[in-house]
């Protein structure tokens, strides 16, 4: 799967620089998170908050850099 470039950015940083999960589970975890439907069900609960805690942080360090250029 081609993921979008902030998905890459995410997988990226994650991957090089934290890596508490293997990165099979934070590309599903991505995959996921871009369903409309997902059932988390499926996906390892010992992840899950670590990497959406992650990823919101990764998302509003963004957010706030766009806004402070």
């Amino acid at each position: 799967m081609k993921f979008s470039p902030i998905d890459q950015a995410f997988f990226d940083c994650y991957t090089k620089n934290i890596a508490q999960c293997d990165d099979k589970y934070v590309q599903q975890f991505i995959e996921m998170i871009n369903q409309d439907n997902a059932n988390w069900d499926e996906f390892p609960s010992e992840y899950y908050s670590h990497l959406m805690d992650t990823n919101v942080a990764f998302l509003m360090g963004v957010e706030y850099g766009g806004k402070n250029k």
